[in-house]
């Protein structure tokens, strides 16, 4: 809590200097009022997603008891994995945008074609 002897010391200044305090405050309003008519506003909303450099796999080679992040291939990178369905034993499914579809088969990771999918 702030001494009332500070608040009164401070009370005192203004009201002795109360010209000087009134033209300093309308200058800095005057210039933060000046400097809000050139800022400008750029959204972007691509910042709030991981870009391809940042996009990782997690791989486990024992069954899931740890995990190792391993790059994401750059072929890869423009597509989104949208859904991974996985069994215990480590076989499932990874599908992704515009058909990318990925058979996933313990530590193997194999891409299925149209034919392969039944298309």
């Amino acid at each position: 809590m702030i001494p009332k002897r500070w608040i009164a010391a401070y009370l005192r200044f203004l009201l002795r200097n109360r010209l000087a305090v009134t033209i300093v405050t309308t200058v800095m309003t005057i210039f933060f009022a000046y400097q809000c008519t050139h800022i400008k506003v750029l959204p972007q909303f691509l910042d709030f997603y991981p870009g391809p450099l940042k996009l990782t796999i997690l791989a486990s080679s024992d069954g899931g008891g740890t995990w190792t992040v391993e790059p994401l291939p750059i072929q890869l990178a423009a597509s989104w994995i949208r859904s991974v369905a996985l069994t215990p034993a480590g076989h499932g499914l990874a599908v992704g945008a515009e058909g990318l579809v990925f058979q996933l088969d313990g530590t193997s990771l194999h891409r299925l074609g149209g034919h392969e999918r039944g298309l």
